[in-house]
């Protein structure tokens, strides 16, 4: 079974754990900053921040991890894990600083949980990514996901499934 509420995993250079009510100022300062949320959401205020991590990051199912580098135990970003739109999918996804990008932790996050997936007994993952997140897209694509129109909603669709 898929553990998302409680969730903690450990890849070689991040912590995948609970937001904690200490995080909000390290989360501003990546939900708030343009660059970072460029193919998201409109930056998040320190209120609007502090309202996502009550509800997407706590409550019965988290929707959102908070991410700790281990080097540091700096909050570097947050993941999305959970059940997708209803379906017996679930959502992979990662906001990170960009402080960080470009050195695989993306690709080491989603690795981890699609490991964590699939041991638990989740037969699918699935990506939501506006086409031109070319970063993102490429990340996904490393990690085995490909795209999947048919599963389009808002947003286009990449899809893994378990072997």
């Amino acid at each position: 079974m898929v553990i998302a509420k409680g969730l903690r995993l450990e890849t070689d250079r991040c912590l995948i754990r609970t937001f904690r009510p200490d995080d909000v100022e390290a989360a501003v300062a990546y939900l708030g900053d343009p660059v970072v949320m460029e193919f998201i959401e409109p930056c998040y205020s320190r209120e609007q921040t502090s309202a996502f991590l009550r509800t997407a990051g706590g409550g019965p199912v988290p929707l959102v991890h908070a991410v700790e580098q281990r080097s540091t135990h700096l909050l570097i970003g947050h993941v999305i894990f959970h059940r997708w739109q209803g379906s017996p999918a679930w959502e992979l996804g990662w906001i990170l600083r960009k402080d960080v990008w470009g050195r695989g932790i993306a690709t080491e996050l989603s690795r981890a949980l699609i490991t964590h997936a699939f041991g638990g007994g989740v037969t699918q993952l699935v990506a939501e990514c506006v086409p031109e997140n070319h970063a993102s897209i490429a990340v996904m694509e490393k990690v085995g996901l490909v795209r999947a129109p048919q599963l389009d909603r808002d947003l286009p669709v990449w899809s893994i499934t378990k072997p």
